[in-house]
């Protein structure tokens, strides 16, 4: 008795969406039952990556996925995926099943590519940035820039909710495409993209954006996101050359950027804001690092958890913390990465320049050398910490008893406060 063939469609589509393609492609000739089910199931799972060697079964295996395609042209499908090794000369195949693929109201596209010796690219059709049945893009390829995308000229307004590049070529054209036609768009996230050099984003639906590691060209982001509540964003270069940041997001609750120190313009003060990871350098000699700095710590100044290296911690206390008030701050964490630079300004600063710790409650130091510099500035927290409750000494290296009996004997401004010593 043939069990499979008497199963729900919905339950049948299921198990043929975890089937390997070359097994489907069996499936689909075992019946005439399992051959409907195969042309109706709305889950379309493209794996090329078989028979890179061997040419004649991975022709017979491309033929089987466009003969899908076209058999079950009118039948919509809720998903498809395409990913592998793609050869040179295979690019066509691809598009059109993109295409294809596009004419049965696809809501959710993965498309993750390696092309052959990383030269070639592929343009990605604008069908897929057209239409309004697509609801979330996901486009990764291996090499950086092998993948094209141009901003479709139609004026239709695009269904994404979501739609994240890896390694793709964009214009200028880019952030207005976002800004003027994807009014539903809720995340994006860019990864390694390059092409441009400025990238101007506007959004009433964006609720989150990360931006990781651009290519070098980008000199210029701006976000106006107004009801943007996450905000993740690894920016490193190689020189300032003049590089520019500017935010208008009121509503920000997370933020975590990592990278170097740069121009920095807010346009509302972001009083919403929950938790700030704020991992800047600078470059060395830069005459305008400890300006770009203070502005950079005052922009997340009313977070309630609030994260950075110890060395701006440092340069903070040496320019007295001017003007900052971290009124809202409970729990700090301090990254210590610099072993060479001790905390002797630490030690020497007025407990009033330092307003960050007037309302902490809790703070996590990651020690490295657990060395001099990390006990003074573990031990000037705790003498001057009159609210602390809780520190965290984390260490990826085995705590020395020495350095954990230290720390235990020093002196508490807090009654209240304890201290945990954790591996990590």
């Amino acid at each position: 008795m043939d069990r499979f063939s008497n199963l729900p469609d919905d339950v049948a589509h299921k198990i043929i969406s975890f089937l390997a393609l070359e097994d489907t492609s069996r499936l689909s000739v075992a019946s005439k039952r399992c051959r409907q089910l195969c042309l109706s199931n709305s889950f379309l799972n493209f794996d090329i990556s078989p028979y890179v060697r061997y040419p004649i079964q991975r022709a017979e295996l491309m033929d089987y996925i466009d003969r899908l395609l076209f058999l079950r042209r009118g039948t919509d499908a809720q998903y498809c995926c395409i990913l592998g090794y793609l050869l040179i000369g295979e690019e066509f195949r691809v598009l059109s099943w993109l295409n294809n693929a596009v004419a049965l109201n696809v809501k959710y596209f993965f498309l993750v590519l390696t092309l052959e010796g990383g030269s070639q690219c592929l343009t990605l059709p604008s069908s897929l940035l057209c239409s309004t049945a697509v609801e979330t893009l996901i486009v990764s390829f291996c090499y950086f820039g092998t993948g094209i995308l141009k901003t479709p000229s139609l004026r239709a307004t695009s269904s994404l909710q979501l739609l994240k590049l890896k390694s793709v070529r964009i214009d200028e054209s880019f952030g207005n495409w976002i800004s003027s036609h994807c009014k539903f768009l809720k995340k994006l996230q860019l990864e390694h993209i390059e092409g441009t050099t400025r990238l101007i984003i506007t959004s009433s639906s964006l609720e989150e954006l990360v931006i990781l590691s651009p290519r070098g060209s980008l000199l210029h982001l701006h976000v106006s996101a107004e009801i943007l509540r996450l905000l993740i964003l690894v920016w490193r270069f190689d020189s300032p050359n003049d590089r520019e940041l500017r935010l208008s997001t009121p509503k920000l609750k997370i933020l975590y950027w990592k990278g170097n120190i740069l121009n920095l313009s807010v346009a509302e003060n972001m009083t919403d804001l929950l938790l700030s990871k704020v991992f800047l350098k600078p470059f060395s000699g830069e005459a305008y690092a400890n300006q770009n700095l203070i502005h950079a710590i005052r922009a997340v100044s009313d977070s309630i958890g609030l994260a950075l290296y110890n060395h701006s911690v440092q340069d903070l206390l040496k320019l007295g913390c001017p003007r900052i008030l971290f009124t809202n701050l409970l729990a700090l964490r301090i990254w210590i990465k610099d072993t060479e630079v001790g905390c002797v300004t630490i030690r020497s600063g007025k407990l009033e320049d330092i307003p960050f710790l007037i309302n902490l409650k809790f703070v996590t130091v990651d020690v490295i050398t657990q060395e001099n510099n990390e006990l003074e500035l573990i031990e000037f927290l705790l003498k001057n910490a009159q609210n602390l409750k809780k520190m965290t000494v984390f260490s990826s290296y085995d705590l020395q008893p020495d350095f954990i009996r230290e720390i235990s004997g020093y002196e508490k401004a807090s009654s209240d406060a304890v201290v945990n010593f954790m591996m990590i």
